[in-house]
């Protein structure tokens, strides 16, 4: 099983390392004989010995192009020959790229920028993480002494813990009593110690949640500092982590190891309003942990007893890391194999990176010239284009029963594919067949299967064998890795659309991207259209690539059969690989505005979107009585009970009748204080902890509440723990007008509801009858 590859340099040749495990046993495979290379396409061939004669410089050493071999290669469609121009060694290329694309006979240069470790997976059809090697995970997590305004790395780290299979351990240097930490003599020592660990236990895989920017480099740093060998690699040459810039943030590699740092991959995986440890790993694997708030870390070094405390929470980070990375692993390691490049590159890869390996790796096989990335001035030309998005029709607003949802089943990825919406086949001349797209009338050739509907036809195919095979087995360990497999193939022809439009793609298409939507709009609104005027629903709401509609009056079981009939029809009419299915039923919704609605299914599940109280900083009393009114309205079918609850709860918090910590409100600092210009309350409250000389440090979370008075919110926000009932008093005004009302008027300004309605009896008769179509 490959885990990586790199290269090394030995009497100025470069020799590629391939880093296994094979048979249990890791082992470093040195392959000498591959040479990097680029092409270049001439408008006269009689130069090519002008251009084997041009010369560069690498580190005060004279270079050249040692062999140039003519080739025929495919591009954009088309059949063209370009040179093949052969060099010493990789660092050669920038020296020498800019040099050849001057000369006057070369039109241009292509495949430069390709790093020489991933052009041999390509080249020799390599795959990482192929094979049934068991893979040793480890995960580890760092604690700091941290004080505001101090340089990185300055403060000491007072904590190492780490988990695997067997353990979760704290490493400390400070005096704590508990089974799972171990005490040495001081942070040099603690680090030796960890450095210990990671050569005892052998990992293949070392698992961190943002140790990509925290946690490698802090250590790198104390380690320098203290004088300390930090040998975390299975490389005797260079066995200490590596940092690398990575566009604006960090990477850091250990060679041998796959360093996979979970943040990058969560952040690409799953949308949450925010990315703290604690809320990935409830929203992942429903578990909670410990937390430290902002109140709690003042006594931290003064007592035995907080210690213990922060021990247990470090404990439960590298815990919790280990945990989350046994579940997002798997999926970037089949994700590995089907981009084939290593996870360390895949997990810090967004999709429209992913995409781009897939294709460079296809264009190989099939002998086609990548295009090149754009330079900055044809980037930011791209940056300014714009076109029309997919179709979205404006709510039908009011309460509504017996509700169908139809959508396309990958309603894009089906457009490329049936209509070869590719670069190669717009606007190709001489063929006998083409689609054209509605509206914007681009024309796209049929003739041949163009380069980007031809892979993606095999992924969805692929896909499809994969689910098939789930279905087969019986064994649930096959399953699930299959199921792995079959998100990492959807994930990636999911991308393919947004691709083409992504200004620094290679096989980037305007055209095509603008030609997907317009064939998207048309489509949903052809359907709109017939299920309508031929089937008697009335569609309510519609979004992209599918429709909420019902049938008004009409009993459940005769809109579920029109609706499969319906399905029946549409799809006999629909071209290609385009289908539209039947996803839910649904026994009431509503419709607020675009991308705000919520329905309730016949198992009385509520989904919502875009009404969601999720952040930190609303209060419990805000996002409770934004539920009661979703289940009163959803659940009962009463507008008028939803009203009710709201009054009656804004009765109770202008006469101090909620209990404190329902208004509680979290916020997390998430940058150091001297880089926030606007001053929010939890900064506010930072900002005075600080001033007492209580360390504050991105992450932490700061409760407070919100005090009756006068002037800015900052200045009379208060830490729970700090809240006294006999001195205090909660603003009633601040929670009814910035928290409840907001929270329950996303909902009900759909029914013709405003804040005073709310406030006070009004004498406007809203009744059930006028709102619930039935």
């Amino acid at each position: 099983m490959i885990l990586d590859t790199d290269y090394i340099t030995k009497d100025g040749k470069p020799i590629i390392r391939i880093f296994k495990k094979e048979n249990g046993e890791f082992k470093i495979e040195l392959d000498p004989h591959f040479q990097p290379y680029i092409y270049a396409l001439l408008k006269d061939d009689s130069a090519i010995e002008e251009i084997k004669a041009i010369k560069g410089e690498r580190h005060g050493k004279s270079v050249r192009v040692v062999d140039a071999v003519k080739v025929k290669k495919k591009f954009l469609g088309r059949e063209v020959e370009v040179w093949k121009l052969i060099f010493e060694h990789p660092q050669d290329v920038p020296a020498m790229r800019d040099k050849i694309k001057e000369h006057p006979a070369v039109i241009d240069i292509y495949e430069y920028d390709i790093p020489f470790a991933k052009r041999y997976l390509i080249d020799k059809g390599l795959i990482p993480m192929e094979g049934d090697e068991e893979l040793k995970l480890l995960a580890f997590d760092i604690e700091t002494f941290y004080h505001e305004g101090d340089e990185f790395g300055k403060g000491e780290i007072i904590m190492i813990s780490y988990a695997d299979e067997e353990e979760a351990r704290v490493i400390t240097w400070k005096n704590i009593d508990l089974p799972y930490v171990d005490v040495v003599s001081n942070e040099r020592e603690m680090i030796k110690r960890f450095v210990q660990v990671v050569k005892e236990k052998d990992p293949d895989v070392i698992i961190t949640y943002n140790g990509d920017n925290f946690d490698l480099p802090y250590l790198i740093k104390r380690a320098e500092k203290l004088g300390v060998r930090l040998v975390l690699g299975r490389d005797k040459e260079n066995p200490e982590p590596k940092i690398q810039r990575m566009g604006d943030s960090f990477a850091v590699e250990i060679k041998g190891r796959i360093h996979f740092d979970l943040f990058p991959v969560v952040r690409r995986t799953i949308n949450l309003p925010t990315y703290t440890l604690e809320a990935v790993y409830e929203a992942v694997l429903g578990k909670t942990k410990s937390k430290l708030g902002a109140e709690e870390i003042a006594a931290i070094w003064e007592t035995e007893e907080s210690m213990k405390k922060l021990a247990q929470y470090s404990m439960e980070d590298a815990r919790a890391t280990y945990e989350l990375g046994k579940e997002f692993f798997p999926m970037e390691a089949e994700l590995a194999k089907l981009i084939g490049q290593s996870v360390w590159d895949v997990s810090r890869s967004s999709t429209g990176n992913l995409v781009e390996w897939y294709l460079l790796r296809v264009a190989y096989e099939r002998n086609e010239l990548a295009p090149n990335k754009p330079d900055e001035e044809e980037y930011k030309r791209r940056l300014r284009t714009t076109y029309l998005g997919g179709y979205v029709k404006e709510p039908e607003k009011g309460l509504w029963e017996n509700i169908i949802y139809l959508d396309f089943r990958s309603l894009y990825p089906s457009i490329i594919v049936t209509h070869n919406v590719s670069p190669d086949t717009l606007e190709k001349e001489g063929c006998e067949n083409y689609d054209i797209a509605p509206i914007v009338s681009y024309r796209f050739c049929k003739d041949f299967p163009g380069f980007i509907p031809s892979i993606l036809g095999d992924l969805i195919a692929m896909r499809q064998e994969i689910k098939k095979k789930m279905k087969a087995t019986i064994d649930p360990v096959e399953r699930k890795m299959l199921d792995y497999r079959q998100r990492a193939v959807k994930l990636l022809a999911n991308s393919y659309y947004g691709y083409m439009g992504y200004p620094k793609a290679r096989w980037y298409s305007k055209e095509c991207a603008e030609s997907v939507t317009a064939w998207g709009r048309h489509y949903i609104e052809m359907t709109i259209k017939e299920i309508e005027e031929k089937f008697g629903f009335k569609v309510l709401y519609a979004d992209t690539d599918g429709f909420y509609a019902t049938i008004s009056g009409e009993k459940p079981e005769i809109i579920k059969k029109k609706a499969r009939e319906f399905l029946n029809y549409i799809n006999s009419k629909l071209p290609g690989l385009l289908e539209l299915e039947y996803e839910g039923f649904y026994l009431r919704g509503f419709f607020v505005t675009k991308k705000r609605y919520a329905v309730i299914d016949e198992e009385g599940r509520i989904t919502t979107r875009g009404l969601e109280v999720v952040r930190r900083d609303w209060s419990e009393i805000a996002k409770e009585t934004q539920a009661k009114v979703l289940e009163a309205i959803l659940k009962d079918g009463s507008v008028e009970k939803a009203v009710e609850i709201v009054r009656d709860v804004l009765e109770k918090i202008a006469k101090y009748r909620v209990p404190l910590e329902k208004l509680v409100i979290h916020e997390q600092i998430t940058r150091d204080l001297k880089d926030y210009k606007a001053i929010g309350p939890h900064v506010a409250i930072a900002k005075r902890l600080a001033a007492r000389g209580i360390k504050v440090k991105p992450g932490t979370i700061i409760s407070y509440i919100v005090l009756k008075g006068s002037g800015k919110i900052s200045d009379r926000v208060i830490l729970l723990t700090e809240y006294d009932p006999e001195k205090h008093k909660y603003d009633p005004d601040y929670y009814i007008e910035n928290q409840v009302l907001p929270a329950v008027l996303r909902i009900l300004e759909a029914f013709g509801y405003r804040k005073e309605d709310l406030r006070y009896q009004s004498s406007k008769q809203t009744g059930l009858d006028a709102w619930l179509k039935r």
